[in-house]
């Protein structure tokens, strides 16, 4: 960079230098006057940092945040194998016990007792938390036990 003509200005990426007959006056951007500012003014300065950082932090929790679902969280691929697997299985996990006799009607009293053995059993079970019996569900529901 070759060195300005008298009263010529030079421009730098900082500060501009500007030459006025004997003397130099320099003129800084806004960056370099806030610093200077805050060097001669400390406490304002930090205090007004800290309460911009107090103000910012309770305005975000007051507008809060949107957090995305499992389903929602990936993409591409991956999106749309977690899609499938949440689509694909069951959200509860049940079991089903199959009491049969090739001998016992599923109406008979004793087939009847077996089945209320096995609901109190089930019912004593740790981990265990809800147990229907076939019998309290409608007729349509039942199944005979034959050959």
């Amino acid at each position: 960079m070759s060195p300005a003509p008298s009263g010529g200005r030079v421009a730098a990426a900082v500060k501009t230098t500007i030459h006025k007959g004997n003397g130099m006056q320099t003129k800084t951007n806004f960056a370099g006057r806030m610093g200077r500012w805050s060097a001669h003014h400390r406490k304002t300065a930090i205090v007004g940092w800290v309460l911009f950082v107090v103000l910012a932090f309770m305005a975000g929790g007051a507008v809060g945040t949107n957090e995305l679902s499992v389903q929602e969280a990936g993409v591409g691929d991956s999106g749309k194998a977690s899609n499938l697997v949440h689509d694909s299985f069951a959200k509860a996990v049940s079991e089903s016990v199959l009491i049969s006799d090739t001998r016992l009607d599923a109406d008979s009293g004793q087939f009847h007792a077996a089945v209320d053995d096995a609901v109190a059993r089930l019912k004593r079970t740790s981990g265990v938390d809800h147990i229907e019996s076939p019998y309290g569900a409608p007729a349509a529901c039942r199944r005979t036990a034959g050959p």
